[in-house]
C-alpha cells in the first residue's frame, strides 16, 4: 500500500471523525444538556457550565483533529518520520491529557453539587481512560517517530 492511499484513508478518517464530532458537540450534547436541565430544574444553573465545557472539549478535539490532518499530509509526502510528525503526535497527546483533566475537573465539579450518578460516573470515568489512553499512544508514538527520523537521517547522511 502506498504512502498516498495511506494518507487519503486517514484522511478520510479524520473527516469522518470531524463530522460525527460535530453531530455531537454541537447537536447531540446541546439538546442532552437541555433536556438534563428541564428534568432536573435544581440542576438547571449547570446548563451553561456544562455548554461552555462541552465547547471547551470540543476546541480542544479539533485542535487535535487539525494536528492529525497536518501529519497525513506529510505522510502523503513520503515524509512520515520526520521531526514535525514527532511534534505533533506529541501536542497531540498533551490536548488529550488536557481533555481528560477537563473531564475530571467536571467530574469532580458533579460530585461535590450532588447530581454526578454512578451511572455518569461510569461514564465519565471511561471517557477518561480513553482519552488518557490516547495520550499515552500519541506520546509513545511521538517517541518512535523522533527516533526513527534520527535514524533517517544518520540514513541520509551516509548514502
Amino acid at each position: 500500500m502506498s504512502q498516498k492511499s495511506i494518507a487519503m484513508m486517514l484522511k478520510v478518517f479524520c473527516v469522518v471523525v470531524a463530522v460525527v464530532g460535530a453531530f455531537f458537540f454541537f447537536v447531540y450534547a446541546p439538546l442532552f444538556v437541555e433536556e438534563l436541565a428541564i428534568m432536573y430544574p435544581e440542576a438547571a444553573y449547570l446548563k451553561w457550565p456544562g455548554l461552555v465545557g462541552i465547547c471547551v472539549i470540543a476546541v480542544l478535539c479539533y485542535l487535535v483533529l487539525g494536528i492529525f490532518w497536518s501529519i497525513c499530509v506529510r505522510i502523503g509526502e513520503d515524509n512520515s518520520f520526520c521531526n514535525e510528525n514527532a511534534d505533533g503526535m506529541k501536542r497531540m497527546g498533551l490536548l488529550s491529557f488536557g481533555v481528560g483533566v477537563l473531564l475530571t475537573g467536571g467530574m469532580i465539579f458533579l460530585g461535590f453539587q450532588g447530581f454526578l450518578g454512578i451511572a455518569y460516573f461510569i461514564v465519565y470515568f471511561l471517557l477518561m481512560c480513553v482519552v488518557c489512553g490516547v495520550g499515552v499512544l500519541c506520546l509513545a508514538l511521538s517517541a518512535l517517530i523522533r527516533r526513527a527520523a534520527q535514524l533517517k537521517e544518520e540514513n541520509d547522511l551516509t548514502i
